[in-house]
Formats: C-alpha cells, sequence, structure tokens
C-alpha cells in the first residue's frame, strides 16, 4: 500500500519511512541521571536500554520546550526528539549543566533514522510482546505499538520503498502523540498535549523545571485545554497557531490553535488543535481563512485517548 489512507496503515503491510523530522539528543556523563532528574518530567531514575519513557521539558512556568521518548542508562541518555526542537532544547539544557559532569550534544546524523509502519511490524522485527526496546551496539529500536517500530542505526532498507516523512507525522497523530512546534516552545503545559495522558509526566518524582505548576494543574483541575485530534478536508494544510473555529448557532467562535496537521489521500486532512476539553463529537469546525474547509472531532483518536 504506498497510499496513505487515514488510520489504516496498522492493517496493511509493514513499510519503511524515512525521517526527516526527527533527531537524536545524546547526554553522557557521571551527573548524567542527577542532572536530567531535576530538568525533565518523566522519572529518568527508571530509564534503561529495556524500555523507553516519555517525558517533556518545561520551562519555569511548566510551558513546554519539547516532548520526546527516551532510552538509557545512569551515564547515558538518548532523547528520540522533533528536529526542529533541538537547538532549543540544548540551549537550555546546556544552561543548566554548567555545574554538572555531563556532555550534551545532538547527535541526529551519527546514524540514519527510520520507522517500521504496518501490521505487526514489532513483532517482524523479533520483539516480543514485553520489550519496548531493543539496542545493541549497532541500532536502537523502540516498539512504540505493535504496528509501529522507531529505529535508529544499522537496519537493511536497501530494496524497501521508503515512504516520506509525513508518513512518520500520520503515524505520531494516529498513536495520539503531539511534538511541541517550534513555533508553539514554551506556550502550553504538558496536560495541554497530552503528555499525561501518554504517561509522559511523573508526579511522584520530585522537583524539576516547572513542577509546582504542572503538579498544581494536576491536583487541583485546574486545566481546561487539551489536545483534540480532527478529521476533515480543507484546501490549504494549516499551518502552527492557525486559529480552528466552531460552529455556535450561525456564526463562528475561536475554539483553539492548530498544531500540526496531516494530508491523506482524497484530499481528508487530519490536525492537531489544542482547544476547551468539553468538545463534542457533534460540534463543527473550520479552518479561520477557509470558510469551505469542514472538520469534526475524530472518533478513532477520541476513542485511543480514553
Amino acid at each position: 500500500m504506498s497510499t496513505l489512507h487515514f488510520n489504516q496503515q496498522a492493517q496493511q503491510a509493514p513499510c519503511f519511512i524515512q525521517l526527516n523530522s526527527l533527531g537524536v539528543i545524546e547526554i553522557t556523563g557521571a551527573d548524567t541521571q542527577t542532572f536530567l532528574q531535576g530538568q525533565l518530567t518523566c522519572d529518568v531514575k527508571a530509564a534503561t536500554w529495556q524500555h523507553w519513557l516519555a517525558g517533556g521539558y518545561c520551562d519555569a512556568k511548566g510551558k513546554l520546550w519539547s516532548t520526546f521518548r527516551m532510552v538509557g542508562d545512569a551515564e547515558r541518555i538518548l532523547l528520540f526528539i522533533a528536529r526542529e526542537s533541538i537547538e532549543t532544547t540544548l540551549t537550555q539544557l546546556k544552561k543548566y549543566a554548567v555545574f554538572s559532569k555531563v556532555t550534551i550534544s545532538d547527535v541526529s546524523l551519527e546514524q540514519p533514522l527510520c520507522a517500521f509502519w504496518g501490521k505487526n511490524a514489532a513483532s517482524e522485527l523479533g520483539f516480543s510482546a514485553i520489550e519496548t526496546v531493543a539496542h545493541t551496539e549497532k541500532y536502537t529500536r523502540l516498539k512504540i505499538s505493535d504496528n509501529l517500530v522507531l529505529i535508529r542505526g544499522e537496519h537493511d532498507t536497501q530494496n524497501a520503498t521508503l515512504m516520506p516523512d509525513n508518513w512518520w507525522q500520520a503515524a505520531m497523530l494516529e498513536h495520539g502523540w503531539v511534538d511541541v512546534p517550534a513555533a508553539a516552545a514554551a506556550e502550553y503545559i504538558p496536560q495541554m498535549l497530552n503528555l499525561d495522558d501518554n504517561q509522559g509526566v511523573n508526579y511522584k518524582k520530585g522537583c524539576y523545571i516547572g513542577q509546582e505548576i504542572v503538579a498544581r494543574m494536576h491536583y487541583k483541575g485546574q486545566n481546561k485545554r487539551v489536545t483534540h485530534c480532527f478529521i476533515g478536508k480543507a484546501t490549504e494544510l494549516p499551518e502552527t497557531g492557525t486559529t480552528i473555529e466552531k460552529k455556535v448557532s450561525e456564526n463562528w467562535r475561536r475554539s483553539g490553535a492548530v498544531l500540526s496537521a496531516v494530508r491523506y489521500h482524497d484530499a481528508v486532512v487530519a490536525l492537531y488543535a489544542v482547544g476547551p476539553i468539553d468538545l463534542e463529537p457533534t460540534d463543527l469546525f473550520r479552518i479561520q481563512g477557509q470558510d469551505d474547509s469542514q472538520f469534526t472531532l475524530c472518533p478513532a483518536i477520541q476513542k485511543m485517548e480514553s
């Protein structure tokens, strides 16, 4: 299947995806675990080479610079992160690392990145039901789901057709994962990007940058916005920050802001946008400035998040 159809690739034969939008940050040194434990939303002490962790990096106001998937140990950690977030994340981490014995580097180009997406993709690569990481000197593979594997390092794709990077964006959207767009850095708390639903926030680990605000939002139920998936049609793909409007009687009211969008076959567009928690499946939406666009909440993603 060489055509991208919404919510169908998990039932098709697996294919390889060339990744240009994803990168890797490496942190090494004797203080790696201690340093990152005070920086990131996840419990870095739980990091291993057998299972990956989701997490985020916040500013002092609890707003996310980036989200990532992590593997590693006490003296070496790899963060799989959106490439457009690497520069800001590196700058912020290095600012706080001056008194720690750590080295922080962008190693995105040291080994190739690709993904394997389709029915039983993980089992085809030898994963058992309980494994989520396969790590050797030659490669690191993360089982995102039974049908999606992220691969760093050696893998034979010479005779395979590589799907373009927008297939990875589609896979992330359909798996409920939200990367922080560079244009939205330090704008949203983790709960607004559903990072807590993706087990990327540990509320028991202790202090980290922004922790007080993130915890307050959680324990006092103060967060009023989350990321929703919308499905519909639009002439142009909306950019990050574009307004989503909801129909109220005969009028259209601002209801959210776009994070990312993917175009599928037959002009179908799926997008992520941050909006009020209480949106309904019967609500109608459009992209501001595209009056002929039509969107509804995506039932498949709603079900997955529940």
